[in-house]
């Protein structure tokens, strides 16, 4: 509790100021039950002093208040006409206690609580010229509330398919009495949803004990951490919920173990750890992927003397004879280090190296760890599992630090090692209509390649049969786009889209072969009518009148990926100006954001996993969770906003008369005259030739 005593020098309104001070680094600082008196007069009493205020040990409703009267008066002079001392608990009646003498102390018994509870007692002096200002102290009385007061209860998996919990014997939450023996301890499933934690159903019980062991399944299953929620409860009623130290659980994986991020997907599971300089969680710190389109890394942001790390699943790398971890960084860091690491299935960890991060670099730069030289043929053999994990500490720094990691790859290393991935192919394609999707080969072998084959079917169709003499080094990537377009015609609802790369003395067949299905859909069209067929001797001609209005297009966007710049749709983006776009927030980016593009697929829903549609109201669609925005563009070295020079440029339409509509809207702040501090303008268009700027006439 902090008191004040401020002493106007003339009678005025008055405004009460806090000025947090605190310096850079800092947590949080709350303020509560804020109260502003006028202050007591100088020939009141001083306060009371408060002694002691206890409760009784055998949990008996009575608290014990001893306190010593004031000898003084406000301002110091000697006490002559104390009257007594007020005596009150939580609002209700006050005692007078009128038998007191200055500087003597006294003890008060309060037995007149009905239940067992937290009593709250303010005490003040009183004479003719008024009250001192109140003493105020508390205690819990009857039968404390069970809460842990001892360390995280932990998870662990003492043998396959069991999982046991232990955790200290509860104490009092209050300071109160309590009788360990007597707590029911319940131990409840947990599940998230919308990124929270939340407690599922009971899972055992068990009365005055602080262990339990029950089945689980361990090590089958897709890999997750598995928690435990621990609730105690007595007579008095139940702790808060505490959430166990984790354990991995499920299956482990098979090498190889490869991640890029592509198309913003993680293929496996990862956790990440953000911690400030003494270990708590820090939101200054992040691990996020951040890219466009197909193009996706993962970030290691931190700053001022933080750490951030993420850490793999169980990996089994025993039975291969050369394992090998390979992995990309680019460096956007002035400060710190960047750091691999093994972790055993105990929790100990063996680094592989120490990377400096102290110099951005221009682009990536590949590294790759010999396991066996790095580990040892025979300690991996002894190993269960493992976990592979990466650390980037900046313990040094006072600024915002950014490593990006890339291509991880956790493989049985071949000298020949191709493999062929889809990219952007849709769940569905109007028939008559086309898109464009992507095929990757990836060389994961340790040789370069000189050629190979690449095979493209769609449906029962053979599209591509072709050598491709172009040398792939190792680990380098080869893009060749993926036309799909379905025949107006075309009779099948799907196809199935398959690739395939072969290359000679390819010693991994698995990774050859990549398939994804699509839906085609019927186009929305009307019908000719007044069909006639006029017959001759030797020819049939038909007649029929042409449908009376055109097809409508319609597109919300709502199936394009997030944060997407190109290959949406059919439509057309022209970057002029190719500027790096900016975002709304400091420190929080959109997927596609720091990229040059003309307009990207925003979502205000998930906005680098975040819904800022409550602190932006005006982000949110006509319909739908998706649009089309274009954001201020900024020069390369980040010193100047650009003018926009952004061109959305539509499918081909019809030639027919038709109406063209859309809605469109602005990010919308009003400053202190009620007036939109961004103002956006934009002009509208047409060309009947094609979808260059230059040939489009302005019309609007």
């Amino acid at each position: 509790v902090l008191r004040a005593t401020i002493s106007p020098k003339k009678s005025a309104y008055y405004y009460i100021g806090l000025h947090a001070t605190s310096e850079a680094g800092a947590n949080s600082l709350y303020l509560n039950k804020f109260i502003c008196n006028s202050a007591v007069k100088s020939t009141a009493p001083a306060p009371v002093t408060i002694s002691s205020i206890t409760h009784d040990p055998t949990a008996k409703l009575e608290a014990t208040i001893k306190f010593v009267a004031p000898a003084t008066t406000a301002n110091g002079q000697p006490l002559t006409n104390l009257k007594g001392v007020r005596i009150s608990r939580s609002g209700q009646n006050a005692v007078y206690c009128t038998d007191v003498k200055p500087g003597e102390e006294y003890t008060y018994v309060d037995n007149t609580m009905s239940e067992a509870g937290m009593c709250y007692y303010y005490i003040a002096a009183y004479n003719d010229d008024g009250e001192s200002a109140e003493a105020a102290g508390h205690t819990w009385v009857g039968l404390d509330i069970p809460e842990n007061v001892g360390i995280q209860p932990i998870l662990s998996i003492p043998s396959e398919g069991k999982v046991n919990l232990s955790w200290d014997a509860f104490g009092p939450a209050n300071g109160g009495v309590i009788y360990p023996e007597d707590i029911v301890y319940n131990v409840y499933d947990t599940f998230v949803s919308n990124n929270h934690w939340f407690v599922g159903d009971l899972k055992a019980s068990v009365k005055g004990a602080t262990s339990l062991t029950f089945d689980a399944v361990t090590e089958e299953g897709p890999q997750q951490y598995l928690y435990q929620a621990l609730i105690g409860t007595n007579a008095s009623g139940s702790s808060s919920t505490i959430l166990s130290t984790p354990v991995l659980v499920g299956k482990p994986y098979s090498l190889p173990v490869r991640e890029d991020y592509t198309g913003d997907n993680i293929n496996y599971f990862w956790s990440g750890n953000t911690s400030d300089k003494d270990g708590n969680n820090s939101s200054a710190v992040r691990l996020y992927t951040v890219g466009a389109n197909d193009e996706y890394q993962m970030c290691f942001r931190s700053m001022m003397n933080n750490f951030v790390a993420m850490t793999s699943g169980k990996i089994d790398i025993k039975g291969c004879d050369n394992p090998t971890l390979t992995f990309c960084l680019k460096n956007e860091a002035t400060a710190g280090s960047f750091t691999p690491y093994v972790q055993t299935i105990d929790g100990v960890c063996v680094y592989l190296d120490e990377i400096a991060m102290t110099a951005p670099s221009e682009g990536w730069t590949k590294y790759i760890y010999d396991l066996n030289a790095c580990l040892g043929a025979n300690w991996i053999q002894k190993q269960k599992w493992v976990q592979f994990g990466f650390r980037f500490a900046d313990l040094g720094s006072t600024t915002e630090q950014k490593v990006y990691l890339d291509d991880i790859s956790i493989a049985d290393q071949k000298a020949v090692d191709l493999a062929a991935t889809l990219v952007n192919v849709p769940e569905t394609i109007e028939k008559g209509q086309s898109s464009t999707a992507a095929m990757r080969v990836r060389n994961y072998g340790s040789q370069a390649v000189d050629s190979y084959v690449l095979k493209i079917t769609i449906g029962d169709k053979e599209v591509l049969n072709e050598t491709k003499n172009s040398k792939l080094t190792s680990f380098g990537t080869h893009t060749y786009p993926l036309e799909i377009s379905p025949s107006i015609l075309e009779q099948a609802d799907k196809a199935t889209v398959k690739v395939e790369v072969i290359a000679a003395d390819d010693a991994l067949a698995a990774n050859n072969v990549a398939s994804a299905d699509v839906q085609f859909t019927s186009p929305d069209l009307l019908s000719a009518t007044d069909l006639a067929v006029t017959k001759t001797a030797s020819t049939q001609t038909l007649a029929w009148k042409a449908p009376a209005a055109v097809r409508t297009f319609v597109d919300s966007f709502e199936q394009e990926p997030d944060w997407a710049t190109s290959g949406i749709g059919n439509w057309t983006m022209v970057d002029v100006d190719g500027g790096l776009c900016g975002g709304l927030y400091s420190g929080i980016a959109y997927g596609s954001q720091g990229t040059a593009f003309a307009f990207t697929v925003f979502n205000p829903y998930n906005y680098d996993g975040y819904d800022i549609t409550s602190a932006f109201p005006c982000t949110k669609p006509k319909s739908g969770n998706k649009s089309l925005a274009a954001f201020i563009g900024i020069n390369a070295d980040e010193t100047m906003i650009q003018p926009s020079d952004d061109w959305l440029i539509s499918p081909e339409l019809s030639e027919k008369e038709q109406e063209i509509s859309f809605w469109a809207n602005n990010l919308y702040v009003v400053d202190k005259n009620g007036e939109s501090v961004y103002s956006e303008y934009f002009d509208i268009l047409y060309s009947t030739t094609d979808t260059n700027t230059e040939s489009f006439v302005q019309i609007g």
